[in-house]
């Protein structure tokens, strides 16, 4: 079972998180609570959850404050961090994704927003165990071939998994700076024949796959009145707004400000 950290200094949101989630269908399960930052540390030392979810402005040890220790401890640093974040703190929430914050929820909590971003992070630790085992194998196997040992490859099955482990990776990932070249060598495959590799396995390219998922949450964020449109923009993953405009409008037909405004898409 994954295990569940939850800290916010109100005991009600506590318990409404807890009482939301049906952890058992998750594989996961809430291991504690705590109600201040400093005895969030703590417990984070000497339980090592795989998930923190935590209010971003939390009494001691904030938010923030919080994610940076975590990152700089190596027992912890894979941890997965989710904010919870009113209004009013939206811009310490953006701040947090930029420090590897897996994702943030708005209050007033709501299930269906809670339980999607927590799938996305069940199934981003999956992946990264699939992975830690896939780079083992290879190790092993690069390992056999330097000592004379014959070693047997399914170029095939080989290829599926490099593409299914990149597509794990850019849908946990595609808000971030990432390349094909990037990816490529997460999983230790030659760029070109990458990029060849994974069009045949998904029938499209790799910047045609990730502009979609990174349009697909840019549809989802345009309809939060409160968001600029830059803000929309460098949430998922486009550092220039010009471009962005560029991009959605080809993919979409419309532009951001379009789409918001309710235009039929093209």
């Amino acid at each position: 079972m994954i295990k569940v950290l939850i800290l916010d200094d109100e005991k009600p949101i506590c318990s409404l998180v807890k009482r939301l989630i049906p952890w058992d269908e998750l594989g996961m399960k809430p291991v504690g609570e705590a109600y201040d930052g400093e005895e969030g540390l703590k417990m984070i030392e000497r339980l090592h959850p795989e998930i923190v979810i935590t209010d971003i402005c939390m009494p001691g040890v904030n938010g923030l404050q919080m994610i940076d220790r975590i990152r700089k401890n190596k027992k912890n640093k894979d941890t997965i961090v989710i904010f919870i974040s009113g209004y009013d703190e939206f811009q310490y929430a953006r701040e947090a994704i930029r420090m590897e914050a897996f994702d943030y929820l708005l209050k007033p909590l709501e299930e269906a927003e809670m339980r999607r971003i927590l799938e996305r992070a069940r199934d981003a630790i999956l992946a990264r165990e699939k992975s830690s085992k896939y780079v083992s194998k290879l190790k092993t196997e690069i390992a056999k071939l330097s000592g004379g040992s014959e070693v047997e490859a399914d170029p095939v099955v080989s290829g599926k998994e490099s593409v299914r482990l990149a597509i794990d990776y850019i849908r946990n990932h595609y808000n971030e700076d990432i390349s094909l070249e990037m990816i490529a060598g997460k999983v230790f495959v030659n760029p070109a024949y990458f990029s060849q590799l994974f069009k045949k396995e998904t029938g499209c390219g790799f910047n045609d796959y990730l502009n979609s998922l990174r349009l697909e949450n840019a549809k989802i964020l345009l309809r939060q009145p409160f968001l600029k449109i830059n803000e929309v923009a460098d949430m998922s993953g486009y550092n220039s707004i010009a471009y962005f405009n560029r991009i959605f409008k080809k993919y979409v037909g419309v532009t951001p400000s379009e789409y918001r405004e309710g235009k039929p898409v093209q």
